[in-house]
């Protein structure tokens, strides 16, 4: 999947979250970030300086954290 926002990404992220769930597999917090840091970095360093500046334990952090990177990009 490609996604062209942040915000994007963020609202499909529970819908494939409910989707695992409903095949008995659980997404905790940690996967998620797993994830969406391993989509993210690899095209953007800013992203990746920001990640190292704060070590993020909840998705939704991490969330907010990215979507203030790409509001100040877009600056």
């Amino acid at each position: 999947m490609n996604f062209k926002s942040i915000a994007e990404y963020n609202s499909a992220v529970p819908k494939i979250c409910c989707k695992l769930q409903f095949c008995d597999q659980i997404i905790d917090n940690a996967e998620i970030i797993k994830k969406t840091l391993s989509i993210f970095f690899l095209s953007n360093r800013l992203l990746h300086q920001q990640y190292h500046r704060h070590i993020y334990a909840k998705y939704s952090d991490l969330i907010h954290g990215l979507l203030q990177v790409q509001n100040m990009m877009r600056s």
